[in-house]
C-alpha cells in the first residue's frame, strides 16, 4: 500500500487528538514498520513544524526529525509540481498548501491520500482516506 499522508495525521498523532488522535497513530505505526508505504512532499515537515512551533516550540526539532525519521519517501517540491498547483486550487477551490500537497502526489504517481481533509473529497484524482476509515481501507487492500 503507497500512499500520500497529509501534515493533519502527523499532527493529530504528535498532540493525541481527542478524536483522530488513536487512528492517526495507528498511520505512523504503520509507516513505522513498513505496513504503510507513505510518501510526503517536503512540505509537510515544514507545516508541521510550523503547528508545533506555536503550540509548544521545545518539541519544534523532534517534530521534523521523528518525521524525517520514519522509511517513508520524502519528495521535493520542484517546478513540474509548482506549476500543476495553481490549476489544482482553481479547479478544486483548495487552499495553496493544499494543491501543492495534491500536485506533489500526482506528480509521483499516487493515488491514495490520507487526510483529514474534507476539502480534498473533491479531487477526482486521488482516493482521500480519511483516519476514521484507514482501518477499513487497509483491510480492502
Amino acid at each position: 500500500m503507497r500512499a500520500y499522508v497529509d501534515t493533519n495525521i502527523f499532527v493529530y498523532s504528535m498532540f493525541a487528538h481527542p478524536k483522530y488522535g488513536m487512528a492517526c497513530r495507528t498511520i505512523i505505526d504503520d509507516l513505522e514498520s513498513g505496513a504503510l508505504e507513505g510518501v510526503v512532499s517536503t512540505l509537510v515537515p515544514v507545516e508541521v513544524l510550523g503547528v508545533v512551533i506555536k503550540h509548544n516550540p521545545s518539541r519544534a526539532q523532534l517534530a521534523v526529525t521523528s518525521i524525517c525519521s520514519l522509511p517513508m519517501d520524502i519528495i521535493e517540491i520542484g517546478r513540474g509540481v509548482l506549476s500543476l498547483a495553481p490549476e489544482i486550487a482553481v479547479r478544486y477551490h483548495l487552499s495553496g498548501y493544499d494543491a501543492v500537497h495534491i500536485a506533489a502526489s500526482l506528480d509521483a504517481n499516487i493515488e491514495y491520500f490520507i487526510s483529514n481533509d474534507d476539502d480534498l473529497r473533491r479531487v477526482e484524482e486521488i482516493e482521500l482516506v480519511k483516519p476514521l476509515g484507514y482501518s477499513a481501507w487497509k483491510k480492502k487492500q
